[in-house]
């Protein structure tokens, strides 16, 4: 036997059940909107960044990049896609000559058990072109693995500079000292 308030408790129930699914997805609607934000805004950053960078998730597969990685490689759009295996891009990159002469199989094995592996890269390329290309790579947590690509052709061509002038310098210096010790000796002959 049900009580004559039956009726109220179902609607009171249901009015209740329905306040708490607003609040739910009001909830839920609130975090995907920080997420898209919090997403846009890691996009921005990405793709603002002076270096190219590239990660792949645990199981080496491509799930993000930004424009500059993609303009030092000079790789087409249709190459670049989320799942797309990083072994691809690799192979791409020693037949281009980027990575230099070898095996390109055995090189592409090599790389790919690093990163596997989680362990850290520091290197330095130079393309065909001339492009000098610092590349840093990190294991992050859980699986995957990330890469910085940083052009430092300004900085070695600087680098190259310098040398030339302390090397022009020295030469100067030994050329100076010779003069001065000839000078001495002559000095000393007149005395």
């Amino acid at each position: 036997p049900r009580s004559t308030l039956f009726p109220y408790t179902t609607l009171f129930r249901s009015r209740q059940g329905r306040a708490e699914f607003d609040t739910v997805a009001a909830i839920v609607g609130e975090a995907a909107q920080d997420l898209h934000f919090s997403q846009r805004v890691l996009e921005a950053a990405l793709e603002n960044m002076s270096q190219g960078i590239c990660v792949v998730d645990s199981e080496l597969r491509l799930v993000a990049w930004n424009r500059r990685y993609a303009a030092l490689f000079g790789y087409p759009a249709e190459l670049l896609q989320v799942g797309r295996p990083v072994a691809d891009l690799i192979r791409r990159n020693i037949a281009a000559g980027i990575v230099g002469p070898g095996d390109v199989d055995a090189r592409v094995r090599r790389r790919l058990a690093h990163m596997r592996a989680g362990t850290e890269l520091l290197s330095e390329r130079r393309f065909p072109d001339g492009t000098a290309v610092e590349i840093r790579g990190h294991p992050m947590p859980g699986g995957g693995y990330v890469a910085t690509f940083t052009d430092v052709t300004a900085f070695r061509e600087a680098e190259h500079e310098l040398t030339l002038a302390n090397e022009t310098l020295e030469l100067r210096v030994a050329e100076r000292t010779r003069e001065l010790a000839e000078a001495s000796a002559q000095a000393h002959r007149a005395n």
